[in-house]
C-alpha cells in the first residue's frame, strides 16, 4: 500500500493533495487525512505521530522534509529538485518543514478543488 497521510482539516494539505495528483508521473499514492478511520489505523499501526505528513510505501515511512521529497520523486518534473532537496541536510530541511507546517493555516488557498471521480477512488476512507 503506498499512501499519503495528510492533515484533512488544512486547506494547504488538501492543495498539496491535489498537486500531487495534477503532478504525478503515474497514479501511484492513495491518500488518507490523518483525521480518517484509515489514517488513524495507519498512524496506531506503524506508531507515527499525527502531526505531520507521512508517506507509506510499502514497509517504508518517511516524514516531514523526506515525505515531501519521496513524493516530489515521484512527480512529472521532480527528479532536479528531488536530488537538489536531498543536499540539504535532513534536520535543515526538516526545520523548513516545520516552519511551513506551523504556518501551513495562515497560507490562503483561493479555490477549492473538487475531486473527479477517478481521484475518489484514491483517497481512502
Amino acid at each position: 500500500m503506498n499512501v499519503v497521510l495528510f492533515d484533512g482539516d488544512c486547506h494547504f494539505c488538501q492543495a498539496s493533495v491535489q498537486m500531487i495528483l495534477r503532478y504525478e508521473k503515474e497514479p501511484f499514492y492513495q491518500f488518507a487525512s490523518l483525521q480518517s478511520d484509515t489514517g488513524q489505523k495507519l498512524v496506531h499501526k506503524h506508531h507515527i505521530m499525527d502531526d505531520s505528513a507521512v508517506v507509506i510505501e510499502g514497509e517504508h515511512i518517511w516524514i516531514k522534509s523526506q515525505a515531501a521529497l519521496r513524493i516530489i520523486k515521484r512527480s512529472r518534473y521532480g527528479i532536479i529538485p528531488y536530488y537538489v532537496g536531498r543536499l540539504v541536510p535532513a534536520f535543515l530541511a526538516d526545520k523548513i518543514y516545520d516552519y511551513i507546517a506551523r504556518n501551513r493555516h495562515r497560507i490562503i488557498v483561493k479555490q477549492c478543488h473538487i475531486p473527479t471521480k477517478a481521484e475518489r477512488a484514491r483517497i481512502l476512507p
